[in-house]
């Protein structure tokens, strides 16, 4: 009997010293200071490939620290090179074509300023001939009427057959220039006409060689455009670290054919790690953009690590399965993103961390 008394004495002895022990687990649960569990993740740049090429000479490892601009990879760009010596030498011959044609323009410019020039004064022609007609048809009629007069003095004994024969003459004379003159106008007429189918001409021989230089042009702004396209592939052919870190993977070996897009490299960047926890809403006011946070890895309890806050969540979330906040009940929670720096690198990606922040423990009840 005393036996079962014993066991039943240590059986309370060992319930009180658990029910004790977590009672005291939950005050200290509750009393903690603001913050939550995480885990701890590197910047990580995927390499990859522009070009549809074979990879010639791959430059580091798996696991190599690597510094920004650092050559990773050479690829095979014999087909950039000899596109770019194909468009190079087209643009040769486009920049020739180019001032030619600029040549034509100017020369048809020039014809089309002399055609203008020769229709003014060939339109000048058929007026001043007009002018020169109306002239002798006045002078005519003036012949005619003094011809009537000598006849009439004629007539009556008053004038002389010879003076009468001298006015007659006279008359024809002027009717014949005036027929001359005539001529004379359509002549000009003709010639005005000719000139401006001339004009018409020159103007449609500028616009010929304004479009042949609009073609030579745009043929040259094209081989260009090709130009700059073939030396953006030759600049892909080597590949560079565009920043700082350790290549976390090679995906690819000598030889390999790399296609467009096809990731080589995985780079990731420990200088400054990043980590998210998860803040309840009642909680949500301490953390302030800026704030100093503490970071103490699982596998160091003995270190703590510095970072601060450079992002809290505008909207809130369900609280995930793999984080515990203070209190259950608020199922509400708000991503605090963290920023640590690791400049000796003696963090690493992937470690679970706790973050609290300093100032929020609570009093004891």
């Amino acid at each position: 009997m005393k036996k079962f008394v014993a066991i039943f004495i240590v059986l309370a002895a060992v319930l009180s010293g658990l029910l004790y022990w977590q009672l005291n687990a939950q005050r200290a649960e509750l009393n903690r200071a603001s913050g939550g569990s995480a885990t701890l993740e590197g910047v990580s740049v995927k390499v990859s490939a522009r070009l549809n090429a074979r990879i010639l000479k791959l430059h580091v490892d798996e696991g190599a620290q690597v510094e920004a601009g650092q050559l990773l990879a050479e690829l095979d760009c014999r087909e950039p090179e000899a596109m770019l010596a194909e468009v190079e030498a087209g643009l040769s011959a486009a920049t020739e074509a180019v001032e030619m044609a600029r040549t034509g323009v100017e020369s048809a410019q020039l014809a089309e300023r002399v055609a203008a020039k020769q229709s003014a004064v060939a339109a000048l022609g058929p007026k001043l001939v007009r002018s020169q007609r109306a002239v002798l048809e006045v002078q005519r009629d003036a012949a005619s009427v003094e011809a009537e007069r000598v006849k009439k003095l004629e007539r009556a004994a008053a004038a002389t057959p010879r003076l009468l024969e001298q006015a007659n003459a006279g008359v024809d004379a002027l009717a014949k220039q005036v027929l001359v003159a005539d001529v004379q106008l359509e002549q000009a007429r003709a010639q005005n006409a000719v000139v401006e189918e001339q004009e018409t001409g020159s103007s449609l021989q500028l616009k010929l060689a304004q479009s042949k230089l609009n073609a030579a042009q745009a043929e040259l702004d094209r081989l260009t455009a090709s130009r700059e396209r073939a030396l953006i592939a030759m600049g892909e052919c080597k590949l560079y670290a565009p920043r700082s870190g350790l290549v976390q993977e090679r995906a690819f070996e000598e030889g390999e054919l790399a296609m467009p897009g096809s990731r080589l490299f995985e780079l990731v960047d420990i200088s400054v790690l990043e980590a998210r926890f998860y803040l309840p809403n009642a909680e949500l006011s301490v953390a302030q953009l800026g704030a100093l946070v503490e970071v103490q890895p699982d596998c160091m309890r003995d270190q703590v690590f510095q970072g601060r806050i450079r992002r809290v969540s505008s909207s809130a979330e369900f609280t995930p399965r793999n984080v515990q906040t203070r209190e259950d009940r608020d199922r509400l929670v708000f991503a605090v993103d963290v920023e640590i720096d690791n400049l000796d690198e003696t963090l690493r990606p992937g470690m679970a961390v706790q973050i609290r922040i300093p100032g929020t423990e609570r009093e004891a009840q």
